[in-house]
């Protein structure tokens, strides 16, 4: 049986692999390295724990190391012991799967897991989802075999001689046709507006959205992607108390969910009008597959501020509003949502613009191939 190893911080490409090699090549054994909790501080579960722990292609081996990036001495040096911490860890991980190649989604999980499996000889591809390129990733590049981009744009962060273009994975149940989910039974007589701040939630997001709840709801039925409870915060709780001051009509037409499944995200992305959202690769390379409009609130600590330059490919185009994060407030919001609501028609209509998506995962699934194929030389 082949196995490989797959880490790192873009969870929803690492899906869309497991899945698809589950359908085509059963015969690949995953196992993938990430986090029990996406915030140790405040218990909060990492998706990746609880989504790759239903697969039954695919293992799931808890792992943690050190961040890299700002912050107070005392944390730097945190970070710098947990990294250090993390090198046996994954030296005895790889030794005891022995994966025939190793693959890296970015993020800092996936730099000790490369500097092993560089030592041990086991060939590394790494994937990058965004217009720029992230600290883990630009290091990770120097000990891969291959760097896959999702745009021509990145090429320039990474060594030319070992960089293909292969476009973003998409996960493939994101683009079948979807039926109703249970919780939404409502005889869909307005537009649907969907609200998400990712798998996380954002407490912006959240509070902003849920001050202009009540006159949205005088227009739109609003679906709220609205994240986990954590230990210190539980937004589901916050925004549902939020609905109960609703009359029931109104109250009727907000539906408040954590998370979404693939199944219930196609279908939701079928059926919205408008996303309301952040400016991560995944959500912009979706909505940009079913052309839906939108307006993006950029999360501004990312590196390279690498959401703010994803969501300027589509409001270049005019197929989506940006509002800085700084500036965000609950009648900005609303008005945003007002004229985007106005001029539907000619933002949909700018998606013609763009152009067409790669299929990123046939394409990478091909390099994959290449490295696992005992006859080829690795180089």
């Amino acid at each position: 049986m082949k196995k490989i190893l797959i880490s790192g911080g873009h969870l929803t490409p690492a899906l869309a692999l497991i899945d698809y090699l589950a359908k085509k090549e059963p015969e690949i054994k995953i196992i993938f390295a990430g986090r029990v909790y996406a915030q140790v501080n405040n218990r909060q579960p990492a998706h990746e724990y609880q989504l790759i722990k239903q697969r039954d292609n695919a293992l799931f081996e808890p792992f943690n190391s050190g961040k890299w990036g700002n912050g107070h001495l005392l944390y730097r040096l945190q970070q710098i012991g947990l990294f250090f911490i993390s090198l046996p860890h994954a030296l005895s991980l790889m030794w005891h799967h022995k994966p025939k190649l190793f693959i890296s989604f970015g993020g800092y999980l996936a730099v000790p897991l490369s500097l092993v499996a560089k030592l041990l000889g086991i060939p590394i591809i790494t994937h990058e989802q965004t217009h720029t390129a992230g600290l883990a990733n630009q290091l990770i590049a120097h000990l891969a075999n291959r760097v896959a981009i999702s745009y021509l744009e990145t090429r320039k962060f990474f060594p030319p001689q070992k960089t293909v273009l292969t476009g973003n994975l998409i996960r493939e149940k994101i683009m079948t046709q979807a039926k109703p989910p249970r919780w939404f039974r409502l005889k869909q007589t307005q537009p649907i507006l969907y609200i998400t701040g990712g798998s996380q939630g954002s407490e912006i997001i959240n509070g902003t959205s849920g001050q202009i709840i009540q006159p949205l709801l005088k227009d739109w039925i609003v679906i709220h992607q609205c994240g986990s409870k954590s230990k210190m915060r539980n937004y589901h709780h916050e925004l549902t108390q939020i609905k109960q001051q609703l009359n029931p009509k109104m109250a009727s037409h907000y539906l408040i969910r954590e998370w979404l499944n693939e199944t219930e995200l196609a279908w939701v992305y079928q059926q919205a009008q408008l996303v309301v959202g952040r400016a991560g690769a995944n959500t912009v390379a979706e909505i940009s597959l079913y052309q839906i409009p939108s307006i993006l609130i950029p999360l501004k600590i990312s590196r390279g501020d690498e959401q703010t330059k994803n969501a300027q490919q589509l409001a270049q185009i005019g197929a989506s509003f940006i509002i800085d994060q700084t500036d965000l407030s609950p009648q900005l919001l609303l008005e945003k949502i007002r004229f985007a609501q106005a001029n539907l028609i000619q933002m949909r209509a700018a998606f013609k613009k763009l152009p067409p998506l790669n299929d990123g995962l046939k394409a990478f699934v091909q390099l994959i191939n290449v490295f696992l194929s005992p006859h080829v030389t690795k180089k």
